[in-house]
């Protein structure tokens, strides 16, 4: 949301913006007035990409984008085409918008069926239009995860008295449903590649924000690399299921699908923010978590 002031005034007044119009106050009255995206001098000939300035430093340049953006958006789309080498959905690849839980209860076999990929496909099909690349980004992240995900027949939590949830399944039935997620993602949008030597999806966050960056390790497990095991007070359900090997378990799944389907230049990363931080250690936790995943078999990239 979005809110002007006039000078003199303790008043806010709310202001609406669609996609396709950008705001600006009048100098003398402060009228809120709107008008219409213009992308058209940013994009013309007359500048280099800000990718290409970054490709020349090895890096990639990009943004984050949205479906809504995506179909709704022209501006924004010349802008990130004109712009960007790289491109990472916002929520459209995440598992709360793919899985889907009435498939998931009527699946013969019990493990995850159904994903809703509609959104993520036309995610795709832009990008590979326009010859940008996509950051696949995230195969397991604990923030607003479905809950019903870690349950018997996929149904709804069952709650005790103390808030606890009765009806998790057990590890091992928790650890096929992973892997069998995972490996369901990743060939879905590997079947979509048509040039190997060009493909769409360069990387993988196979694990997103998995450790506590709280300063004394609170919200972690403080024995096994702070691993998180809540977040802002609730248990994260990947710790509560499968304990802090879960990250280990998420990256074997998605090397083991990267080996079995013969698919080259796809990294698999280990995501997570403040990393270049080192107030808390975080840096440091991160180095010893991937130390800790590739100590046997790389399996981080």
């Amino acid at each position: 949301d979005m809110y002007v002031g006039y000078t003199g005034s303790d008043v806010m007044y709310p202001v609406n913006l669609t996609y396709n119009t950008v705001g600006c106050t009048s100098t003398a009255s402060g009228i809120y007035t709107t008008r219409q995206k213009d992308s058209s001098a940013v994009v013309s000939d007359a500048y280099k990409s800000l990718a290409s300035l970054t490709e020349a430093k090895g890096y990639k340049f990009g943004t984050c984008v949205t479906y809504n953006q995506i179909m709704n958006d022209k501006e924004f789309c010349n802008l990130v085409a004109k712009h960007c080498d790289s491109i990472t959905a916002t929520n459209e690849f995440k598992a709360y918008s793919l899985l889907n839980q009435d498939a998931c209860q009527k699946s013969e076999d019990g493990m995850p069926a159904g994903m809703n990929y509609a959104n993520a496909d036309a995610i795709f099909d832009w990008a590979k239009a326009n010859n940008l690349k996509i950051r696949g980004h995230a195969l397991v992240w604990d923030q607003s995860m479905c809950s019903w995900f870690f349950n018997e027949g996929y149904a709804a939590d069952e709650v005790d008295a103390d808030g606890n949830v009765t009806n998790r399944v057990d590890a091992e039935t928790m650890k096929k449903r992973l892997e069998s997620y995972i490996n369901q993602v990743m060939v879905h949008f590997e079947e979509k590649e048509t040039d190997k030597n060009n493909r769409v999806i360069y990387c993988w966050d196979v694990v997103n924000e998995g450790l506590t960056d709280e300063a004394d390790g609170s919200g972690g497990d403080k024995d096994h690399y702070y691993i998180r095991t809540t977040r802002d007070g609730k248990a994260n359900p990947f710790y509560e299921v499968l304990g802090y090997e879960y990250i280990k378990i998420a990256f074997e799944a998605a090397r083991k699908t990267i080996n079995d389907n013969n698919i080259t230049g796809v990294d698999l990363v280990y995501n997570d923010y403040n990393v270049f931080q080192t107030y808390n250690d975080k840096r440091n936790r991160v180095i010893n978590l991937v130390k800790y995943l590739n100590k046997d078999t790389k399996l981080v990239d």
